[in-house]
């Protein structure tokens, strides 16, 4: 049975997707929790949170405000007055390497885990 080229490409769409969702499944599955949020504002750290603390904390950001919401382990954006408010849509964020980021005040909304092993760029 010999596949034309169009089927051999969809068959290929297929297999490559398929794998890069079950690669995203399992590192989902087996990311560690976070346990620190980081916030920036245009590149320079501002503050660190506790993730089990809940809290609330403006951003000033450049030309505008963030609100940042930490409750039951996770971060979110409850408000913003920037133009999109795409930093509100992005939702909450819990485990490792997930950011919020709203590209209009330059604020960078990060969390950070237990991983000893890895190397924090930001260290002085």
């Amino acid at each position: 049975m010999s596949l034309n080229k169009s089927k051999r490409t969809y068959l290929l769409m297929i297999v490559v997707t398929t794998l890069a969702l079950m690669l995203m499944l399992i590192t989902k599955v087996f990311a560690g929790d976070g346990n620190m949020v980081l916030v920036s504002v245009d590149g320079a750290e501002i503050e660190r949170f506790s993730l089990g603390k809940d809290t609330e904390y403006e951003i000033e950001g450049v030309g505008g405000t963030n609100l940042l919401v930490i409750k039951d382990g996770f971060a979110y954006v409850e408000s913003a007055d920037c133009p999109d408010c795409l930093c509100v849509k992005q939702g909450r964020i819990s485990k490792p390497g997930e950011a919020i980021i709203c590209l209009p005040h330059r604020v960078i909304i990060k969390i950070l885990g237990n991983d000893k092993k890895a190397i924090d760029i930001m260290a002085n």
